[in-house]
């Protein structure tokens, strides 16, 4: 027969080791949840929200936004390419800074870097007033281009001759 008196010491003993494990636990996984990087925002699996800029008429899905911890904004791309030159495709730096416009307005966050990840290398880009100037640059001159259908090129002749359109379209204009 068991009595009942020593039969509640050894419960005892294990509420009083496992109470404070789980206490420091809780405590620990509380205070690092909050002060690490949050994915808040996710295209990967292609089923993010779509973020519009009606003023300049531009909308795109980034792969990847972060809230880090110091309060920034991360924008991140993924691209599946790789990298041959040593700094960012223009295309893919203005793309980014597309986003960063976006995350800008959609957040209501001016604190905003980004990054375009190759499949070799990654590249950071600030968000600061002159990459803004002239992201609205480049858009007013797409929009320009849309209304007119008129459009100004820079023509580098040596460069223009290996092109395969030199013979069908710049001879005979």
């Amino acid at each position: 027969m068991v009595d009942p008196v020593a039969g509640d010491e050894p419960m005892k003993m294990e509420v009083i080791l496992v109470l404070p494990v789980i206490l420091l636990w809780g405590w620990l996984w509380f205070r690092f949840r909050r002060k690490r990087d949050r994915l808040v925002y996710s295209d990967t699996g292609g089923n993010g929200a779509i973020l519009v800029d009606e003023d300049l008429g531009i909308r795109g899905k980034p792969d990847e936004i972060w809230k880090l911890k110091d309060g920034t904004c991360l924008v991140v791309e993924h691209k599946s390419s790789v990298l041959k030159n040593k700094l960012p495709y223009p295309g893919d730096r203005l793309q980014l800074a597309a986003y960063l416009l976006l995350v800008e307005k959609y957040f209501q966050t001016y604190n905003l870097i980004g990054e375009i990840r190759y499949r070799n290398r990654t590249f950071q880009l600030k968000w600061t007033p002159a990459l803004k100037r002239q992201l609205t640059r480049v858009i007013r001159q797409m929009r320009q281009v849309e209304r007119t259908e008129e459009t100004t090129v820079n023509v580098y002749l040596p460069k223009c001759m290996k092109c395969q359109f030199y013979k069908v379209s710049c001879l005979k204009a």
